[in-house]
């Protein structure tokens, strides 16, 4: 039975689909768009590939919370919202009333400057951050010029998401 592992961004342009194909990339596992805009994934793989090797897991990226289907969140599998530690996440995830999901954790993508912190995302949807991966520009460069998957991501954006990653198994050698 496949490991399932479901991602939703708080809004657009948080790093969802980026941490989506990262995950799979890292798991040796296959990435599949079923929210808003599937097209992205092309785009910032650089072409049609899914899979990145032969394990068991399968990361879905189910796209942001105002485009998501309900019925995705309780899907099979394990749930994360992805979301930065900003003000406008913030209003989204309280009009999505996530603290009623159940989700497993939250992926923060942590951006220096940034008033909030985690502790502001847990209050809000009473949910633990599980993986705290920073934002970084070499990780943007490579999503802009569509090799993200060309490219070994950097650890402090590799670690993190390992941990979510069932086997401790991974296909990827990280720096």
């Amino acid at each position: 039975m496949s490991t399932i592992i479901n991602l939703v961004g708080a809004k657009g342009g948080v790093g969802t689909t980026t941490t989506a194909i990262t995950l799979a990339w890292l798991g040796g596992g296959t990435v599949e768009h079923v929210g808003d805009h599937p097209d992205d994934l092309d785009a910032v793989i650089g072409g049609p590939e899914r899979s990145f090797g032969d394990a068991d897991l399968i990361v879905r990226d189910l796209g942001t919370l105002a485009g998501i289907d309900f019925d995705e969140i309780s899907a099979p599998g394990r749930t994360y919202l992805v979301t930065p530690a900003c003000y406008v996440a913030l209003r989204r995830i309280l009009e999505a009333d996530v603290a009623e999901m159940e989700l497993d954790g939250i992926v923060l993508i942590e951006e220096a400057g940034r008033a909030l912190d985690a502790s502001d995302i847990e209050a809000v949807t009473r949910t633990s951050v599980v993986a705290k991966v920073r934002r970084d520009l070499a990780v943007a460069r490579s999503v802009d010029a569509g090799l993200l998957t060309r490219r070994v991501p950097p650890r402090f954006v590799a670690h993190p998401l390992k941990q979510l990653i069932p086997s401790t198994d991974s296909t990827m050698a990280v720096r």
